[in-house]
């Protein structure tokens, strides 16, 4: 029974605590420790080690713009013609 004993030894066990953040550099979900103030991906990581350069916008933000044609607006304009009707 001795030796069922020492090899029933009690773990002890380590919890991490993870807390999902998004990648600041391209965007992906990813896990980090909690309290760790990694802000980008593991992949990131590696790309700016070997010294790939952090992309960012050199344009001024733009609103989005409707490609179909001008459906969208005709069928707004229409509706704002019309007026309230209550």
């Amino acid at each position: 029974m001795d030796s069922k004993n020492k090899d029933m030894e009690t773990k002890e066990w380590v919890v991490i605590q993870l807390e999902l953040k998004y990648c600041e550099r391209c965007g992906g979900l990813f896990l980090r420790r909690l309290g760790i103030g990694e802000v980008y991906c593991s992949n990131c990581n590696e790309q700016i080690a070997k010294g790939w350069a952090i992309r960012k916008s050199r344009s001024r933000p733009r609103l989005p713009v409707n490609l179909g044609g001008g459906r969208l607006l005709e069928m707004v304009s229409q509706a704002g013609g019309e007026g309230g009707k209550a």
